[in-house]
């Protein structure tokens, strides 16, 4: 197993630490810099590294941008929305978000990329109290999710609507359309949190 999928590895099992210094050695190889980045930039970003990240994800769009990599460009904005999503810097996440959607409509608008972006979008504006908005933002996301065959966009949109249902009714429903798609997705991850949210809805 290379260094980057034990790196992988050790995050999923939430052992950062070890996981920092397998992405760091990973970084070391050029064939695999990119992608330790990106899983460097989730490792601050889990463990409260904000600004560790954000010099991170910087690195990963000059790269791009000097080789005019637009489909690395636009990932780079994603990861730092993410961070500042995380960073609960809502207002700065989605001005991020929307340069991101302007690259990304520069490349015709690919299903998935749109459906990240609008889950993004969805969820910041469901943070600042923008229901109407971040429901549209979800519908979106859903339709380009469907439209791109991907099940986990489709189990990640489904539960954010879920999330900000109107009532109950409309809210188990949606779940349960999340678990069917993270199940479809092979996911357990995202299985057992749908599972306990159902759980905690019949409390």
């Amino acid at each position: 197993m290379n260094p980057l999928a034990m790196a992988w590895q050790a995050f999923e099992l939430e052992e950062f630490a070890r996981a920092e210094q397998l992405f760091r050695k990973a970084r070391l190889e050029p064939v695999l810099a990119a992608d330790a980045r990106m899983g460097l930039v989730y490792v601050f970003a889990r463990t409260g590294r904000f600004d560790e990240a954000r010099d991170e994800c910087g690195l990963l769009r000059l790269e791009a941008q000097s080789t005019g990599n637009l489909a690395a460009e636009y990932v780079a904005l994603h990861q730092l929305g993410m961070v500042e999503r995380m960073a609960e810097n809502f207002v700065i996440a989605l001005e991020i978000f929307a340069a991101e959607a302007k690259i990304i409509l520069q490349l015709e608008n690919p299903p998935l990329a749109v459906s990240a972006n609008a889950y993004e979008q969805g969820m910041i504006c469901g943070k600042l109290g923008q229901l109407e908005e971040a429901r549209t933002w979800l519908g979106v996301a859903l339709e380009q999710a469907q439209l791109s065959g991907d099940a986990i966009a489709e189990a990640c949109a489904f539960r954010g609507l879920g999330e900000l249902a109107a009532n109950p009714t409309m809210r188990k429903a949606m779940l349960l359309q999340s678990l069917a798609a993270f199940e479809r997705g092979e996911d357990p991850y995202g299985v057992a949190e749908i599972q306990d949210l159902l759980e905690q809805q019949l409390h």
